[in-house]
């Protein structure tokens, strides 16, 4: 019927209340993973809620918002861990069923973890557009202007992005206006077009990404990963 979008899917977690009286963590049985245990998340609020029972780990399509599979988990499992599992059954089914396989998996932070960028790219052939979970990390890696992939010039300023093909350009910020750097553009380059660094994937999949993060194309896909989980759990 054409309103599933099989291009672009969504995974996230939302929790699921056990009818079992709570027990406290101490009695939990932890070598059981179908016993619920407590786990704790935050809401669309940044509100923190804690709750006695199991997580569900939905993925959904972009389009028509509908559940494509999904996993369950004791509540206090990681975001992350059945991230991979549930990518690779979608994949297998799509592929299976000779529809389109997933380019674009969109998640949140909680999945900001480096294995799933990079299985993501090498064995599914696709991207996963992950939130940069900064955690402890006061500035962004060599290189990077910023924490969402945007390279820095070699007078510490940041670049402009300017389109992608296999990869994301950007050009010289001095050129195109956007600061007044005091080497100017001849310092970098010879080219009146200035200085050009093109990002590629292979080279950093958690931090560089095609659809760049400051674009809205990028940011679109993950207010949709939010806005899938909200409208699962109003039905």
């Amino acid at each position: 019927m054409d309103i599933i979008d099989t291009e672009n899917l969504a995974i996230d977690a939302t929790k699921l209340e056990s009818y079992e009286r709570a027990k406290p963590k101490s009695k939990v049985d932890k070598d059981n993973p179908d016993t619920p245990d407590w786990g704790s998340i935050f809401d669309s609020h940044h509100n923190q809620i804690n709750w006695f029972g199991w997580k569900v780990h939905l993925v959904s399509d972009c389009k028509g918002e509908l559940p494509v599979d999904f996993a369950i988990t004791p509540a206090n499992e990681a975001d992350s861990t059945p991230a991979l599992p549930l990518v690779n059954m979608v994949y297998q089914r799509f592929k299976d069923k000779g529809y389109q396989t997933t380019k674009y998996w969109t998640m949140d932070s909680g999945n900001d973890v480096k294995e799933i960028y990079t299985e993501v790219h090498q064995n599914y052939d696709a991207q996963a557009i992950i939130p940069i979970n900064k955690r402890n990390a006061k500035q962004p890696p060599a290189g990077f202007y910023d924490f969402k992939g945007t390279p820095i010039c070699s007078g510490g300023h940041k670049m402009v992005y300017w389109g992608h093909y296999n990869g994301c350009n950007f050009r010289c910020p001095h050129v195109l206006g956007k600061v007044e750097c005091c080497h100017g553009s001849a310092w970098c380059s010879d080219s009146n077009y200035g200085r050009v660094v093109k990002t590629r994937i292979k080279d950093n999949q958690r931090f560089i990404s095609i659809l760049h993060r400051i674009q809205k194309a990028g940011r679109r896909y993950i207010q949709q990963t939010h806005q899938c989980r909200e409208n699962f759990l109003q039905t």
